[in-house]
């Protein structure tokens, strides 16, 4: 087994992994299997550069994520239209509230603005990209 089946057999196994120094954490709501165990002593050294490198990411949940407010999702739709079309505002607001669980911030981040440009482009108005630093 290699690393990167070990690191999705903890992830199949809603295992939680951190780094502490040197040290790979283990945690879970039940138990570890030990052969889990095992492959993440084996493979420990590429694991650790995995993830430190941000190759990978063990810490994502599997459950399904709470959905977003029913007013927070109305209003991200009337700010949308126009721009959206119909079709497309409820899963557009929804991205924008709720980052799906097994992706990164900053992949979340980039589809949010990769389809911003798309939706733009759909309805006809001028692209354009303003960054507003806080």
């Amino acid at each position: 087994m290699s690393a990167r089946h070990a690191i999705d057999a903890a992830a199949a196994s809603v295992i939680r992994v951190t780094v502490d120094g040197a040290d790979l954490v283990l945690k879970a709501d039940k138990g570890i299997a030990d052969a889990i165990v095992a492959d993440f002593k084996r493979h420990k050294p590429e694991i650790l550069g995995l993830l430190r490198a941000g190759k990978v990411e063990i810490n994502r949940p599997v459950a399904v994520p709470i959905e977003p407010d029913y007013i927070e999702l109305e209003e991200r739709k009337a700010l949308a239209a126009g721009r959206v079309p119909e079709v497309y505002l409820d899963g557009w607001a929804a991205l924008q509230l709720k980052r799906p669980v097994a992706v990164t911030e900053n992949l979340w981040r980039q589809a949010i603005e990769d389809a911003d440009s798309f939706f733009l482009g759909c309805v006809g108005l001028p692209r354009g990209r303003i960054r507003l630093a806080a």
